[in-house]
């Protein structure tokens, strides 16, 4: 039987043991019960949903995230947008997935939306898997709290090893160790990126979230996170959300493009970053164009 998730849990009494540090409560809910027999009801209803299936339910999700007619709009009033329109996906375990997309495509919020940190306003996400947050991402650290104590937290949560955690994300992101206990508010904010780069490639997540933050950070480090990535190739899933074609056809075995508010998934690599390629040099066209126009009433 599925279960249904429309709320944000934070209110739920599981926190109430937990240190109150400003983590992201909805993905740490949705992925702390996404393989328990009981998920409690929340105390906050949202719009969309989001469904953790259950154990015995495996077979029929076939370890998937599946997105059913999801659209999704931002902003107010008469600024309020459609971003995302109808949009039917599939993501597995073992498969490397590119989405292209362009500056102001929606990639923040499909990010969003896959792992968790934000519901649907129209439509339905199906989770039969651990999903992490996105790549660099540092919203899920506490900056109050030092990086020995969120990694602690984080493998309490995630139920994996505390000592193994502590010392891949250390070794991987090279930091010294008079920083390991210092607040994350006093390292600096490179240090900080690769603490939370290397976290979730080491955190036994089964898809992993990647958009544009992936290529920050200097470039050796850089090379050190693909590589990894590479490494765990079949025993993880990717889900790429990028408008950095090189990503694509670094890592991905398949690609799909975010354009206009849809998603079109091209069955072949190279049609998808030649289709992207075209709709990009048009948008600037059509951007140059504008500028020029704008240029001439002046």
């Amino acid at each position: 039987m599925d279960r249904q998730f429309t709320g944000t849990g934070t209110s739920n009494p599981v926190f109430a043991s937990l240190p109150k540090l400003d983590w992201n409560s909805d993905l740490l809910f949705k992925n702390l019960f996404a393989r328990k027999d009981e998920i409690p009801t929340p105390a906050v209803v949202g719009r969309g949903n989001v469904r953790l299936v259950h154990d015995s339910d495996a077979s029929r999700s076939g370890s998937q995230i599946v997105l059913s007619g999801v659209s999704q709009y931002v902003g107010m009033g008469a600024r309020k947008t459609l971003v995302l329109k109808d949009i039917n996906a599939t993501f597995e375990k073992g498969r490397y997935v590119g989405i292209l997309a362009d500056r102001g495509a929606g990639k923040t919020t499909f990010a969003n939306l896959l792992t968790g940190n934000l519901r649907p306003d129209v439509g339905d996400i199906h989770h039969g898997l651990r999903v992490s947050w996105p790549i660099g991402a540092r919203q899920i650290l506490s900056n109050a709290a030092s990086l020995r104590a969120n990694i602690r937290f984080l493998s309490q949560v995630y139920q994996c090893d505390f000592r193994y955690l502590l010392e891949e994300t250390r070794d991987f992101a090279s930091i010294p160790a008079t920083m390991i206990d210092r607040s994350l508010s006093e390292i600096s904010s490179e240090i900080g990126n690769r603490a939370a780069t290397a976290l979730v490639l080491f955190m036994p997540f089964d898809i992993l979230v990647a958009d544009d933050t992936i290529m920050l950070g200097n470039a050796s480090f850089r090379l050190k996170a693909m590589q990894r990535l590479k490494d765990l190739r079949g025993s993880r899933g990717l889900v790429a959300i990028t408008r950095n074609v090189s990503v694509v056809r670094e890592l991905c075995d398949d690609c799909m493009v975010l354009s206009n508010g849809t998603l079109v998934d091209y069955k072949n690599r190279g049609d998808a970053i030649r289709a992207f390629k075209v709709k990009a040099t048009a948008d600037d066209d059509e951007d140059d164009d504008r500028s020029n126009e704008t240029n001439s009433d002046y």
